[in-house]
């Protein structure tokens, strides 16, 4: 299996990267089924702790990467990211850490604000 940071992705805009830009951050990461119920709290997220060295993705679904115009686009929106998901497996929502390794798996029913989600994000952020 390849290394986290290897792994291509696709965003909104149609640039093509790996997660490789994002090292050294902690991420969240919500597949299409829990962005769209999340958005405004990936959002709110996203904004809360971007200066401490947060990422909060968003995973558009086919219909919603055709409309992408109108995504929420205060963090970032994956459109192609099939390998991210199988490396990440099962869940909806993933926690990685700094060095790339999935510290947290939770499914729909779990806000990404609750306070088990954000402990987790908050001790692992880098600053």
């Amino acid at each position: 299996m390849s290394d986290f940071y290897d792994i291509s992705v696709t965003l909104a805009d149609g640039t093509t990267t790996t997660m490789g830009g994002w090292a050294g951050h902690v991420l969240l990461i919500a597949n299409p089924a829990s962005t769209s119920a999340h958005a405004n709290t990936l959002a709110e997220l996203f904004t809360d702790y971007a200066p401490r060295g947060f990422f909060a993705f968003g995973a558009l679904s086919t219909h919603d990467a055709n409309d992408a115009g109108g995504a929420d686009t205060t963090f970032p929106h994956l459109t192609h990211a099939e390998e991210l998901f199988e490396y990440l497996g099962e869940g909806d929502t993933f926690v990685v850490d700094t060095n790339g390794s999935v510290i947290g798996w939770f499914d729909a029913t779990v806000e990404p604000d609750e306070l088990e989600v954000t402990d987790l994000i908050e001790s692992n952020l880098p600053i």
